[in-house]
């Protein structure tokens, strides 16, 4: 694991912890907004939270996708003035601590305590990281986190007895739909026809003008040709 389980269970056991209690799964990660239409090209922030369920955090792993086909991660920010940055490492600037792949569409964080100590572990419930995201392609795009019950390489909340409970199930995904410009989302639309007698069908320069009218146009042409056949009868007689 990213923020060394393994040294965090001895060193719980060496300040003499004894047994280890099994400890209920009680935390998991949100996504702020969870769903929001963005425009392509345009730039917006996923702020990523935790609720720590009222444990204590010794650290935190952050491991996640999102369409690459359709969202390019420009870079991971901490939140401003967020309080459980005070007790654990938010430097995401840190190649070491936060890394980013556009081409597999993957993430991954690592936040661990400042004081690595369990008696100084605090809960906590709040944004604390931006995903900012550049919305590339019209789609639908999604951004989940990638857990597996049991396993402690991947997304993790480690409390204080050095034990992972975040609650897999309970992670929240997001869905953003990216329109293209003039607010398409890419999809076809199909014109539907006007019918005969509709008040709203458009004139185009084909079209007879509007001064006169279908039968007040037809009129003045038949009015034309008698008037021609009669000027020729005339000359004849």
């Amino acid at each position: 694991m990213k923020i060394k389980l393994a040294g965090l269970l001895m060193l719980f056991l060496f300040l003499g912890a004894g047994r280890v209690k099994a400890v209920m799964a009680v935390a998991y990660f949100t996504l702020n907004p969870a769903v929001q239409t963005y425009e392509q090209g345009s730039n917006f922030s996923v702020l990523v939270g935790v609720n720590s369920g009222g444990e204590g955090i010794l650290g935190i792993d952050v491991e996640g996708t999102f369409d690459a086909s359709k969202l390019e991660l420009s870079s991971i920010s901490k939140v401003d003035g967020a309080t459980i940055c005070t007790f654990l490492e938010c430097n995401f600037t840190d190649p070491t601590r936060a890394t980013f792949d556009n081409s597999a569409g993957t993430f991954r964080v690592t936040v661990p305590s400042v004081s690595m100590s369990p008696y100084l572990a605090e809960a906590g419930n709040e944004d604390f990281m931006r995903l900012n995201f550049r919305a590339k392609a019209a789609g639908v795009a999604s951004v989940n986190f990638t857990c597996v019950t049991g396993e402690t390489t991947d997304t993790n909340v480690v409390n204080g007895s050095a034990l992972d409970i975040v609650a897999c199930a309970s992670n929240q995904s997001g869905s953003y739909t990216i329109t293209a410009v003039g607010g398409d989302t890419g999809t076809v639309s199909t014109p539907v026809p006007t019918t005969i007698g509709s008040t709203s069908t458009p004139t185009s320069a084909a079209e007879l003008p509007e001064t006169g009218g279908v039968a007040g146009t037809v009129g003045i042409v038949v009015f034309g040709v008698v008037s021609l056949l009669g000027a020729l009868m005339m000359r004849w007689l």
